[in-house]
């Protein structure tokens, strides 16, 4: 197996470096990540607030735990710590087995070894090139070149747009679809106060 560190594998979980058509779990679901989360740097799982759509079970929003081998999550006794149990997707390297939580509940796993975009090569310089250039940035485009400031662009710009879809998948998880739509047509619009009224205008207006 190729020694890849946790750290590497957070990174391409972060910022999703993984060819989408091959995400498939350990148990043979789909998945389409929709948010892949905020990194957590304190204890507890590594991602919190992830939205990942399934093709059995829907919409899901939980936790994502990364580890380098499955049975990471027994040594590290995930299984007895209720911590744990709003984790949605275990990432590995390598492994597909399934992992129980402490309330009984069971978690698939991906492999990543199988969804990568890209050689490793590849996709270890993606994972650590930075998305924010030191200070000045007006000298990026000669220092790094028009391709990798290029893709750089595209890359701060789908990371965007993953952050926005995932907001609001959340907020269509929790309330009305309506009100959800006229916060984030307010909102586009520049209107802050109204976007964070509570009363639901659109009804009003309609």
């Amino acid at each position: 197996m190729v020694g890849v560190e946790e750290r590497l594998l957070a990174r391409i979980w972060e910022r999703q470096l993984v060819a989408a058509d091959n995400m498939v779990t350990g148990s043979g679901e789909r998945l389409q990540v929709i948010h892949p989360g905020k990194e957590n740097r304190d204890s507890g799982p590594d991602f919190l607030g992830a939205i990942i759509a399934t093709d059995a079970s829907g919409l899901l929003v939980g936790d994502v735990e990364i580890h380098r081998r499955v049975g990471d999550w027994r040594s590290h006794g995930h299984q007895h710590d209720p911590r744990y149990n709003g984790v949605i997707l275990q990432v590995v390297w390598d492994g597909e087995a399934s992992v129980a939580l402490q309330n009984g509940g069971v978690v698939p796993t991906l492999s990543l070894r199988h969804c990568l975009a890209g050689s490793l090569d590849e996709v270890l310089q993606w994972a650590y090139l930075s998305l924010v250039p030191s200070e000045p940035c007006h000298g990026a485009r000669q220092h790094l070149g028009d391709g990798v400031l290029g893709g750089l662009m595209d890359e701060a710009g789908e990371e965007r747009f993953r952050l926005k879809v995932g907001r609001f998948a959340a907020m269509m998880h929790e309330g009305q679809s309506s009100q959800v739509l006229y916060r984030g047509v307010m909102g586009a619009l520049g209107y802050t106060r109204i976007r964070s009224s509570s009363r639901n205008w659109l009804s009003v207006c309609l």
